[in-house]
């Protein structure tokens, strides 16, 4: 009776009234109990979420009629979504770049204070994005994916900051002992 739902968000107009009908048939045990049974399904929608991360591009919206149109100016905010679009890692890239943030956040974690706290902050942000994910699609499925992963999309910025600092202080830190012996170039006398 419900097989004309699948892929179908809770405010669809054959769905909302059938849930308004049913309201246990709609619940946090029936969710999961979907997702242990079926875990292509949630993985399906995983693999989608992950395809639509970092599309952070501002979008025009809806304006009402008569509204001036945006600004053509870019902006900071701009110019960080416009990199974030084109280049920034999808889909199984993405999973492929929070285990390497992962790895290396657990790695600075034996490190001296300052690299410790900002790997402690880089795991935090990398485990926290599957995490947000997964309650975005368990909330909404994929319907306005975009917006229902904001956090996780500010979670990856962090995280990527975090494992880019790690990376420059590990190279400053190696290379900081090899040019404290160097003394420069002879003088002559």
């Amino acid at each position: 009776e419900t097989t004309g739902f699948v892929g179908k968000m809770c405010y669809h107009p054959v769905v909302s009234p059938w849930l308004d009908g049913h309201p246990g048939r709609l619940s946090i045990g029936t969710t999961l109990n979907v997702v242990l049974h079926e875990p292509a399904a949630f993985l399906r929608e995983l693999f989608f979420a992950a395809r639509e991360m970092n599309d952070t591009a501002p979008r025009l919206g809806v304006r009402a009629e008569g509204d001036p149109a945006p600004p053509g100016r870019r902006a900071v905010t701009q110019l960080w979504s416009l990199l974030k679009n084109g280049t920034f890692p999808r889909g199984a890239a993405l999973f492929v770049a929070l285990g390497l943030f992962a790895v290396a956040s657990a790695a600075g974690l034996r490190a001296g204070t300052p690299l410790r706290q900002l790997s402690l902050v880089g795991l935090l942000a990398t485990a926290a994005i599957p995490v947000d994910m997964t309650v975005a699609i368990l909330g909404a499925g994929t319907a306005d994916v975009k917006r229902h992963m904001l956090t996780a999309n500010l979670l990856f910025d962090l995280a990527l900051i975090a494992f880019c600092t790690m990376v420059v202080l590990r190279v400053v830190r190696v290379a900081g002992p090899a040019r404290a012996g160097e003394t420069g170039p002879p003088v002559s006398s």
